[in-house]
């Protein structure tokens, strides 16, 4: 974490995919004056190389997609805002026990007692190494903006309109 002349933390943050809500995230992370987008992690290999701004909708930022682990650990980023299509344990524990700390759309967080007993283990234990915390908010990608829409509209009297929201650029894959 870098201290700005004002005395307000400058976070260094990782965005983990830049699918439907990682999309997302990432224009926020780069319009956040508090925050620095320190890398982004591209899910699918076809977009490492790319300029995280162009995967977004924003212009050139400077930094580049990766889809190499290895690349974003060593950025020693504050945090990481992982929001995958799906969890990988393996990939959590490795940024926790890095010393990053996680922010999370996976529902498998909204409820640590829900874990299973070993992968919670694990989980506190990649914590407790890294001197890190896990995040858990939102809801999975596509619930809240898709499935209950519908599902609200459905026990309605009157629809006077349905639209969709505007979907950025490349947001078809995580």
């Amino acid at each position: 974490m870098t201290v700005r002349t004002d005395a307000r933390p400058q976070l260094r943050v990782v965005q983990w995919a830049s699918g439907n809500i990682g999309s997302r995230a990432l224009r926020a992370v780069l319009e956040h004056p508090d925050l620095t987008l320190a890398g982004l992690y591209a899910h699918t290999p076809d977009k490492a190389g790319r300029d995280a701004g162009e995967l977004c909708g924003l212009g050139p930022t400077g930094v580049i997609a990766t889809h190499d682990i290895d690349e974003i650990v060593a950025l020693g980023a504050d945090c990481v805002l992982y929001m995958p299509r799906a969890c990988d344990m393996d990939e959590v524990c490795r940024l926790l026990a890095s010393g990053a700390n996680v922010v999370t759309t996976r529902g498998e967080f909204h409820r640590a007692a829900s874990l299973d007993p070993a992968v919670r283990e694990r989980v506190e234990a990649a914590c407790e190494s890294g001197k890190s915390s896990i995040h858990s908010t939102g809801s999975s990608p596509g619930f809240i903006t898709e499935a209950l829409p519908l599902a609200l509209s459905s026990i309605q009297r009157r629809l006077d309109g349905l639209s969709p929201s505007a979907t950025p650029p490349d947001s078809s894959s995580t």
